[in-house]
């Protein structure tokens, strides 16, 4: 065993310390700093040596991408994986990370390409039996190998015998180094493989895949360092009781980012679907309270989503804020500043606000949706087919917001009937939908009203 140096490392911020404290110095997080050891001698592995070049030495060629067999996966990648490119791949478990990682191998390896799946959470017999699922008994795939291993080096080895177009590692947190004086999933040795795995992997110009687990906040479990050294970091997420998953970039050095790819998971596997701007809305449940349309940017995809309320009057006197695909604290903003403004009581009713179709309203732009979906189930009032666009400020001002044309051109085309939103709507002609432009919500309060 090689002799290690003891050391601390903040977890949230990589902070190193010579010796611990209950404080980050840094990042000013409490009880984040945890002893970690750094091995003073190597895995073995011999690098390939890089020398500098000038900008005039250099000539230009495009990254080889390898197709994944699913245009979505595609789509948020940029043109497929790319080659001597680091991913990650983080999700829910359950939501199907190895699924499509192995769908992702399986037609890649179809291609002629290699393909080296390990395993550190399955055995190879059961990686082959889902990859016999997805493909059917009948298929043979002789460039697709499965190896149930974790420990790092006896992995680089492998690697450096095969020497594999795409490496699969599911999942990083469960590989160790012998060399490291802790248990797998911790932050040195979550650090440690992945840096060792990524330098092999780029000096023999191929392409990693890791699977991560994530907290409970939805955020990449392991050291924050490890979304540093990747090329790319995608996000797999979905409800476990619907069929849709959403693909989203991260971060990407080959493409552009937060883009969003649209798949449905079935028995065989993911597949493939045409989602229209629409495609979350549902035409029925517009004729009732507290319904109302607004629209979401994702990457270059415009959606129009569908954001309901439900206010009724609290059994316990104190008032229940639940909130599905919104953010709660924007939900509490929104609240209190109708609270504020309009003199509406809200402290002793019970508001549920839920975004249809699994989707999250995230964007400021939402804002004014939410607080005529709250106004339309407080009143009773049927809003029907009006979508509803606009940042509302403390002051309950309506702000402008970013790509209103592209927004205003999709809701045409699905044919909304009116458009309401913020000032600097006047002036603007749209063929077949009335605009309403409005300055606060107290412009808002009256237009609901008029329709009691």
């Amino acid at each position: 065993m090689a002799k290690n140096e003891v050391t601390f490392i903040c977890e949230n911020c990589q902070a190193v310390y010579n010796r611990w404290q209950g404080r980050c110095s840094s990042c000013s997080s409490w009880n984040t700093i945890v002893q970690s050891s750094f091995p003073q001698t190597s895995s073995g592995i011999t690098f390939v040596s890089k020398t500098p070049i000038t900008l005039d030495d250099y000539v230009h060629h495009d990254v080889a991408c390898i197709p994944t067999g699913l245009h979505e996966v595609d789509f948020v990648l940029g043109k497929g994986i790319p080659q001597g490119a680091a991913i990650i791949l983080g999700g829910e478990p359950g939501v199907g990370k190895s699924t499509l990682s192995l769908q992702v191998c399986l037609n890649i390896a179809k291609s002629g390409k290699k393909v080296l799946y390990v395993s550190a959470e399955e055995t190879s017999n059961q990686v082959l039996e889902r990859a016999l699922r997805v493909l059917g008994e009948s298929a043979k795939v002789p460039s697709f190998w499965v190896f149930s291993e974790t420990d790092v080096v006896k992995i680089m080895k492998t690697i450096q015998e095969l020497v594999p177009d795409l490496v699969v590692i599911d999942s990083i947190q469960t590989i160790a180094h012998s060399d490291v004086n802790s248990i797998s999933g911790s932050v040195q040795q979550v650090r440690t493989c992945a840096a060792a795995l990524i330098q092999l992997i780029k000096n023999l110009e191929k392409s990693i895949l890791f699977i991560g687990h994530i907290t409970k906040d939805g955020q990449l479990a392991g050291p924050k360092i490890l979304e540093h050294i990747v090329d790319m970091v995608l996000n797999l997420e979905g409800e476990a009781n619907q069929e849709l998953r959403f693909l989203r970039s991260l971060k990407n050095r080959y493409s552009s980012t937060y883009d969003i790819g649209l798949l449905t998971m079935e028995a065989e596997g993911f597949k493939d679907i045409s989602i229209h701007p629409g495609h979350f809305i549902d035409q029925t449940s517009l004729q009732f309270p507290g319904t109302v349309l607004s629209t979401v940017i994702e990457g270059n995809r415009v959606f129009i989503i569908e954001i309901q309320s439900l206010v009724v009057d609290s059994i316990y006197g104190n008032g229940k804020r639940t909130s599905v695909g919104v953010d709660m604290n924007r939900e509490t903003i929104l609240l209190s500043v109708i609270d504020k403004y309009l003199g509406l009581k809200l402290g002793s009713k019970d508001i549920m606000i839920n975004v249809v179709g699994g989707i999250k309203a995230s964007e400021p732009s939402n804002d004014l949706a939410l607080v005529a979906s709250v106004l339309s189930s407080l009143f009773d009032v049927r809003l029907g087919k009006v979508a509803f666009i606009g940042e509302i400020g403390l002051g309950g001002e309506i702000r402008a917001i970013k790509h209103m044309d592209r927004r205003l051109s999709d809701l045409q085309r699905m044919g909304i009937e009116e458009i309401v939103g913020p000032a600097d709507m006047k002036g603007l002609k749209l063929e077949g939908v009335a605009l309403t432009p409005l300055n606060s919500i107290r412009e808002l309060f009256s237009w609901i009203k008029d329709r009691l």
